[in-house]
């Protein structure tokens, strides 16, 4: 493996934007947004978490997108 770090582009020139970390699974998903993981596994399947998306049959989602659309609601 090689050492690499990713960094967003500078937005109007100022300082790059942070990433997140990336929440791989319903129940890791489900614990930033202080929901049970079957709660997550419903609103993930039905669209309730817009930020989500499915990854060789594994939800994935940004935690700064997820807390962005929850509100600041995540731990």
């Amino acid at each position: 493996m090689t050492d690499v770090t990713f960094e967003s582009p500078r937005v109007n020139g100022e300082s790059p934007v942070p990433q997140g970390r990336q929440l791989w699974g319903a129940a890791e998903i489900g614990a930033a947004i202080n929901r049970s993981p079957r709660k997550a596994i419903y609103l993930l399947s039905t669209g309730g978490i817009k930020s989500a998306r499915k990854v060789g049959g594994l939800w994935t989602c940004n935690e700064t997108a997820l807390r962005r659309e929850f509100g600041g609601e995540t731990a």
